[in-house]
């Protein structure tokens, strides 16, 4: 199950992610990215994994497709770090 939440809070919008992120409920994720994207236009967009149990390796390339395009994550937990840590060493080479 996964649920997500987006606040929106002095030009940041922190989405909240909580449960598993794996398909077909990541598509949701994308789904929401792409709407705060348009109804943004410079505001910073913060993902939260610290609640997030499970991510999928599909869900992961969507993270790192996330994160090149300058999105900021919040995360807690070895794997979710790892998971992030693994998509930022991505961006380095």
């Amino acid at each position: 199950m996964l649920k997500i939440t987006t606040v929106k809070a002095d030009r940041r919008y922190p989405t909240i992610v909580e449960g598993d992120l794996v398909s077909p409920d990541g598509g949701e994720l994308k789904r929401e990215w792409n709407k705060v994207r348009v109804s943004t236009g410079e505001s910073t967009l913060i993902v939260d994994l610290k609640n997030v149990i499970v991510i999928s390796l599909e869900e992961e390339d969507f993270l790192f497709e996330m994160m090149n395009q300058g999105v900021k994550f919040i995360c807690g937990g070895v794997h979710n770090r790892h998971a992030l840590q693994q998509q930022a060493c991505k961006i380095a080479m």
